[in-house]
């Protein structure tokens, strides 16, 4: 359980990381009205990753609860729910992982989506 733990930890923080520093790069390249792909595709990419973990480490959560997790008045069902519905909005449905790696690829496909 504890490793389970130090791993959701560092899940959560190094997602968490990563969207902050593209937002902030992507705020400057606003600032300086050169927003291209490159920084759309990156937090694009970050968004993803961030979401794709949170519902991660909320799924380890919820397993570490074992039985009592599926009970309604578990805070944890509320947890693996939310975090596993957010997994399927338009902005950050898993398949826009292949519309980032066809822009890293040097091949983009949709970048309006971008």
């Amino acid at each position: 359980m504890q490793g389970e733990v130090a791993r959701a930890e560092v899940k959560l923080r190094s997602a968490r990381s990563h969207y902050y520093e593209c937002v902030e790069s992507i705020w400057e390249a606003a600032r300086e009205d050169r927003v291209g792909l490159d920084e759309r595709s990156a937090l694009r990419l970050s968004m993803l990753h961030a979401v794709e973990m949170g519902a991660e480490v909320a799924r380890s959560a919820y397993l570490l609860g074992g039985a009592t997790a599926i009970y309604k008045k578990s805070r944890l069902q509320r947890f693996f729910r939310d975090s596993h519905v957010i997994t399927q909005h338009v902005q950050v449905r898993p398949d826009l992982y292949s519309v980032v790696g066809s822009h890293l690829l040097g091949a983009p496909k949709a970048t309006d989506i971008l």
